[in-house]
C-alpha cells in the first residue's frame, strides 16, 4: 500500500531517491488538474519551468486518455520541450511534442471495431472511434491527422477534446489507424456491467474505465505502463529514474512501472495500490507538492554542478 509523500522540510533524509528523478510524467485529469479544469495552475507551470530550467534538469511530460486535440492546448502552457514524447489515448499513441511525430501507435483491428459497434447497437450505447494518421501522411492525403466518427442513438456534435464528430463511415477500412474507442455509457444504468461483460469478451482489445461516462477501448497490451518504457528508451533513460503521477485505474500500470510511483489523494483503489507514495493532496495540488519535493530533494542530494559537467 503507498505511503505518504514525505515532507521536505521534515523527512529530509527520506528525500535522497527523489534526488534522482530526471523525468516526471503525469496524468492530465485528476492528476495535474482538476476533471472540470481547462487550465494548468500556475504556481505548478512556474515549478515545471524551474525543474526544467535548473542544473539538475527534471524533464516533464503527460501520459493521458484525451486525444492530442484534447491535451495540445495544456502541453504549449506547460512549454514541454520540442521533441518530448506525450503518451496519448491511454498509451495508444505516442507523438514528439512540437513535431507529431508518430513515436509508437497501436491500432484496433477492422474487425474488432464492428464487434464493438455490433454490441454497442445491441445495448443501444453511443461510441465513437479515434482514428490517428502520421501527420505526414494525412498532410499529402489531404484530411486531418485526427479524426472522430460517432455511431448510436446520441451523438455529439463535438466531442470533449473539442474535435467535430463525423458520422460513422460507410467503409470501415476507413478506420485502419483506430486507435481508441469511447463508449458512452451515462444512460444506461444498470445495463452498465452487461454491456462491459460483452466487451471484454472480445480478443483483441481491452476495456477500462477512468470515470464514470465512458468505457475505454484500446488494443491488447496498450497501456500507460507500455508506453512508459517507450518514453524511456526513446529518451535513452532508465526508467527507474522516471516519477509518475496519477489518479485512477488507467494509471496503475504507469505508477507501477516508474521508480516511483505517485497516486494523487482520493485516487482509485488500484492507483494506491500500485504507487509507492501517495499525495497528501488531491488534483493540481498534490502534482505541485510532488514538484516542490523533487525541487528540494535536487537540493539537498544532487551533486554540483561541477560534478555533473565532469561527468558530461
Amino acid at each position: 500500500m503507498a505511503e505518504r509523500l514525505p515532507d521536505w522540510q521534515t523527512d529530509v533524509a527520506r528525500l535522497r531517491d527523489f534526488a534522482h528523478v530526471r523525468l516526471i510524467v503525469a496524468d492530465l485529469d485528476g492528476s495535474l488538474i482538476h476533471a472540470s479544469a481547462h487550465v494548468v495552475y500556475s504556481s505548478l507551470t512556474n515549478l515545471q519551468r524551474s525543474l526544467n530550467h535548473s542544473h539538475n534538469r527534471v524533464a516533464f511530460t503527460l501520459a493521458t486518455g484525451r486525444a492530442w486535440s484534447g491535451a495540445k492546448d495544456l502541453v504549449d502552457s506547460l512549454s514541454i520541450p520540442r521533441g518530448t514524447p506525450l503518451i496519448l489515448y491511454n498509451g495508444a499513441l505516442t507523438l514528439e511534442c512540437g513535431t507529431a511525430a508518430v513515436i509508437d501507435k497501436h491500432c484496433l483491428s477492422t474487425q474488432v471495431i464492428e464487434s464493438v459497434r455490433t454490441i454497442c447497437s445491441a445495448h443501444g450505447a453511443t461510441a465513437y472511434y479515434y482514428d490517428f494518421v502520421d501527420p505526414i501522411a494525412a498532410l499529402f492525403q489531404g484530411k486531418p491527422a485526427e479524426r472522430v466518427f460517432g455511431d448510436g442513438p446520441v451523438v455529439l456534435a463535438i466531442d470533449f477534446n473539442g474535435l467535430e464528430v463525423q458520422p460513422y463511415p460507410t467503409n470501415v477500412a476507413v478506420l485502419m489507424n483506430c486507435t481508441a474507442i469511447l463508449v458512452d455509457v451515462e444512460q444506461l444504468g444498470n445495463a452498465v456491467s452487461d454491456i462491459w461483460k460483452a466487451l471484454s469478451g472480445v480478443s483483441g482489445l481491452m476495456c477500462t474505465r477512468s470515470g464514470t461516462r465512458y468505457i475505454e477501448i484500446r488494443p491488447p497490451g496498450v497501456n500507460k505502463g507500455a508506453a512508459l518504457h517507450v518514453v524511456a528508451g526513446h529518451l535513452d533513460l532508465d526508467i527507474q529514474h522516471i516519477l509518475t503521477l496519477g489518479d485512477n485505474d488507467n494509471d496503475a500500470e504507469m505508477l507501477s512501472a516508474a521508480g516511483i510511483g505517485v497516486a494523487v489523494m482520493g485516487g482509485s483503489v488500484a492507483a494506491l495500490d500500485a504507487s509507492d507514495y501517495v499525495c497528501k493532496h488531491g488534483p493540481a495540488d498534490g502534482a505541485v507538492e510532488v514538484m516542490r519535493l523533487i525541487k528540494h530533494a535536487k537540493r539537498f542530494y544532487a551533486p554540483p554542478k561541477s560534478h555533473i559537467r565532469k561527468q558530461a
